[in-house]
């Protein structure tokens, strides 16, 4: 299955999430370093979850995904509602990069996990 368009598409869009909270980590350790800490995790997650889903394309590396993704665009939504203690700018300069990477990547997980069901329900004719 690693080989199907459906992986093809969502294997970058995975990278480019676990890149970007990667580089969020990097840029938010000063401020709030409890933040940095869990998005090292997510993008360590995103990162194992890609390699997996590259080379097995397994039900495990999809659900992964959706742990680092659906977080991600949750909180990205409430950094930008609400805010957070003890976050400036950095925050504000990578916000609407991860919230769109995470948008992104659950759309392709979706993608990757609805089946063709044509001819699915047909019986042949006796």
């Amino acid at each position: 299955m690693s080989g199907t368009p459906r992986v093809r598409v969502a294997v970058p869009a995975a990278a480019l999430l676990a890149a970007v909270l990667g580089v969020q980590a990097v840029l938010l350790r000063e401020e709030a370093a409890y933040l940095s800490v869990l998005l090292l995790a997510g993008a360590g997650l995103g990162a194992a979850a890609t390699v997996c889903l590259r080379l097995r394309g397994c039900f495990a590396s999809r659900f992964a995904l959706v742990l680092v993704a659906a977080p991600t665009l949750l909180g990205e939504g409430l950094l930008v509602a609400l805010g957070l203690p003890g976050l400036g700018h950095a925050a504000a300069r990578t916000g609407l990069t991860v919230t769109g990477a995470a948008a992104m990547l659950g759309a392709v997980v979706v993608v990757l996990g609805l089946r063709s069901t044509h001819g699915a329900g047909r019986r042949a004719a006796p």
